[in-house]
């Protein structure tokens, strides 16, 4: 609508009810941030308006932004033909906040297609005056003013702003009387909330009059630039990488828009919430700053009513601080399976079941759940991980017995002398390849490691077997005295096995 908001905000709702035969009715609405800031009011405030879902003009620049953007239009173009207009803003204040008088003279807002005029006057000369020029009135006041006052304000047009040392948010809208708008604002946000309320509705006025005022071939010539001042570019789409987020931690986030070519400038945006403490943003990152859950509402930069907005959730987590693996060298045979055993601290953690395994080489070693399944003779490092902890061990595969082979299978061994048994396993490296070596007959022969030593003459089996018992070799010894002649059985020297 190009009509002053002011003139129609209030009786639309009325007008809606009567559409849809005095039922309730939920509205939807859209216009600049200021407008909406007083709509969401005014239709809560309705009996038949269920809610208010306000949608802000699909739009990437603020009211201010807009201004300045149709200021540098008219003065880099050298533009002339257009209305001109003096705002004359007129300030009543009550005695209790004459110390603002000075900043009050001091705002300005001085452009090229319009220029602020300002005077003040306390509320005791104001209910004087008879006749008074003025293009926007705002009434500044500490006190509750009577109902006659505020009658004969609803006669104005502008604003009423009550200060409040009590409020919880900085400007809340009260009530329309007329076609003045009622406001309370915490005492230091006075100045603030006079510029929310000159863009609200007179500033906003002066932009679309001077746009209208343009001629046509200045508005076909300079079309492109016109739309970026008055028309929708694109709407803010906040996408974050999970809505939980972890006390301390950080998630990503990213400000999408529904028109490809108009990306979201993050220095543009600003950010509000629903419970101070719990998140904060920087444009780029979320952090959990306490647990609890908390909304995010997305400004625009000089706007004050949310564009998009965000709800999270900051948990503690109880995480894994710390895995332990009973052993951190496992040795085992190819074609064995081997349950890993580990404890993790907190033995209570709350993502145990996010715990995962991973091998270096899939070949010499599979792990699922904690299951190792050994492939072929090598080396790999078993690692399990428990998101940002983790520990790893060694696994040695290794092949199991094949032979053993004594250089020997038969020896003699003079009384009371020893012998070096030499013998050789294949393969060299199999696990379960130390040996056990026995005599069967210890009045003949004993043996000490691999050493076989006389003790009385006559023949005895010397056995060879491997620690798992699989694999198992005899030698046949023979021992004789010294010095008596002895018949010794012939030495069968054979090759080595594969030798």
């Amino acid at each position: 609508m190009n009509a002053p908001f002011s003139e129609w905000c209030d009786c639309i709702l009325d007008d809606i009810a009567k559409q849809f035969n005095d039922e309730s009715f939920l509205l939807t609405f859209s216009s600049c941030a200021e407008e909406m800031f007083a709509m969401k009011a005014l239709a809560t405030a309705h009996p038949l308006c269920n809610s208010c879902d306000c949608v802000p003009w699909i739009r990437d620049t603020a009211t201010t932004t807009r201004l300045k953007k149709l200021h540098e239009l008219i003065r880099d173009k050298n533009i002339r033909d257009y209305e001109f207009q003096n705002l004359f803003a007129l300030f009543v204040v009550s005695d209790e906040i004459k110390m603002f008088r000075r900043d009050l003279l001091g705002l300005e807002i001085k452009n090229s297609f319009c220029k602020l005029q300002t005077e003040i006057v306390s509320l005791r000369e104001f209910w004087k005056m008879h006749n008074h020029s003025h293009d926007i009135l705002f009434v500044l006041t500490v006190q509750k003013l009577s109902d006659a006052h505020l009658n004969q304000l609803s006669k104005e047009e502008g604003f009423l702003i009550q200060i409040s040392d009590t409020l919880s948010e900085s400007i809340v809208f009260d009530k329309k009387i007329g076609k003045f708008f009622a406001f309370y604002v915490q005492r230091d946000f006075l100045i603030q909330a006079i510029f929310k309320c000159l863009l609200f509705m007179p500033l906003i006025q002066i932009l679309r009059r001077c746009i209208a005022s343009l001629p046509s071939e200045t508005k076909s010539l300079y079309k492109k630039s016109l739309e970026d001042v008055q028309s929708t570019t694109n709407r803010i789409i906040p996408v974050a990488e999970s809505n939980t987020i972890e006390l301390g931690q950080s998630i990503r986030i990213r400000f999408d828009s529904d028109i490809a070519t108009h990306p979201i400038s993050v220095g543009n945006l600003s950010y509000t919430y629903s419970r101070d403490g719990i998140i904060r943003c920087n444009g780029l990152l979320v952090e959990g700053l306490r647990e609890g859950s908390c909304t995010m509402y997305i400004q625009r930069t000089g706007e004050t009513v949310p564009c998009a907005e965000i709800s999270f959730n900051v948990i503690k987590r109880n995480r894994i601080q710390e895995i332990i693996f009973t052993e951190q060298k496992l040795i085992i045979g190819e074609g064995c399976e081997h349950i890993v055993k580990f404890s993790v601290s907190p033995t209570d953690a709350d993502n145990f079941n996010k715990i995962t395994w991973h091998t270096t080489d899939s070949a010499v070693a599979l792990i699922e759940n904690g299951r190792l399944k050994a492939k072929k003779q090598g080396i790999c490092n078993i690692s399990c991980v428990a998101e940002n902890v983790s520990a790893s061990f060694r696994c040695v595969v290794k092949p199991f017995l094949v032979a053993i082979v004594p250089e020997e299978e038969e020896m003699e061994v003079a009384c009371g002398d020893k012998k070096l048994l030499k013998i050789r396993i294949i393969p060299e490296n199999a696990i379960d390849g130390q040996l056990l070596i026995s005599s069967m007959d210890m009045r003949v022969a004993n043996v000490v490691g691999q050493e076989v030593h006389g003790v009385g003459k006559g023949t005895t089996r010397i056995v060879i077997e491997n620690v798992t018992k699989s694999i198992r070799k005899e030698v046949i010894v023979e021992v004789f005295k010294k010095g008596l002649l002895t018949t010794v059985t012939k030495k069968v020297k054979k090759k080595f096995f594969g030798g």
